[in-house]
């Protein structure tokens, strides 16, 4: 016997649960990313530095003009990399942000979810009882026609 179909009645904001969760999923994977393409910019930067570093700290003689210009990229090269590590420390604290965002969102879809979830089981125990009842009355009305049956012959 099919009985009445199950319809979950918030079914609409658990699909746009789902939607913001899997956003905020994708949200998460660029600024991972971009951390990732953040940090190996800081790497790079590091490099410069340390390559400048050691040009400056030679023991021979250097025309003052070429001193000054090293000492001037090794300026630029330093504060390129206090920006990109600071732009990594503001790309961290958003990845972290967002992962705590998508806990929050994660945590209200599996409550649907689980509401979902119960429903649907009630849903179809009640079902199965209606149908165990009708069953159950056919065959009591079965049986007290076989009895009428019997008892008139």
């Amino acid at each position: 016997m099919q009985g009445k179909k199950f319809r979950f009645s918030l079914a609409s904001i658990l699909r746009l649960r789902q939607h913001e969760t899997e956003r905020t999923k994708q949200d998460l994977a660029k600024k991972i990313q971009d951390r990732v393409k953040q940090e190996q910019e800081v790497s790079e930067a590091r490099e410069v530095l340390a390559e400048i570093t050691p040009a400056i700290n030679t023991n021979q003689p250097v025309e003052i003009g070429v001193f000054r210009r090293l000492e001037a990229h090794k300026y630029d090269a330093r504060q390129s990399l206090l920006k990109a590590q600071e732009r990594l420390r503001n790309l961290e604290i958003e990845e972290q942000k967002t992962r705590q965002d998508l806990l929050k969102r994660r945590s209200a879809e599996e409550a649907l979810q689980t509401l979902h979830d119960k429903e649907k089981d009630t849903h179809f125990r009640e079902q199965q009882t209606a149908e165990n009842k009708i069953i159950e009355e056919q065959a009591l009305n079965n049986y007290r026609r076989q009895q009428l049956t019997n008892s008139n012959e």
